[in-house]
Parts: C-alpha cells; sequence; structure tokens
C-alpha cells in the first residue's frame, strides 16, 4: 500500500509504500500536521476504501511532534 502524507499548511506530500507485513518508513517527514491517504499497489491485494484515497475525503489524520515518531494505522 502506498502512504502519503498530505501536508495541511504546505502544498507538500510525502510517500512511502509498506512491505510485506504493512510497515514502511518516511524518514523526511517533517514536524507538522498531515492529512494521510491510502492506495493500493499494482501488486497488492489490499482492498481501501475510496474515502482514504483522497486528502480531501480521508478522515486519517496525524500530527507529528518529534522526528522520529512512531504510529500504527490500523484499518478494519
Amino acid at each position: 500500500v502506498e502512504v502519503t502524507f498530505h501536508s495541511i499548511k504546505a502544498d507538500k506530500r510525502y510517500t512511502g509504500t509498506t512491505g510485506p507485513e504493512g510497515v514502511f518508513t518516511i524518514s523526511t517527514l517533517p514536524t507538522g500536521s498531515y492529512k494521510v491517504t491510502l492506495t493500493a499497489t499494482a501488486n497488492s491485494t489490499t482492498k481501501i476504501a475510496q474515502s482514504y484515497q483522497k486528502p480531501e475525503t480521508t478522515l486519517l489524520r496525524f500530527e507529528l511532534e518529534k522526528p522520529g515518531e512512531k504510529f500504527d494505522i490500523v484499518l478494519e
């Protein structure tokens, strides 16, 4: 799955792709507030709701307060 962080204050985005276990890293993500979108890659078997695929409709938000912070996104 491709995971993209869309900055709420600036016109910037940062993308990472999960591995087989669903883990990804974006080491260049600056502190700030983000909308998070998810998109299935070509070889992904994961189905993602349409609402999570666009910054205008995603309900996923993330606030990075310090560099290197780790978190989980669990969709059921």
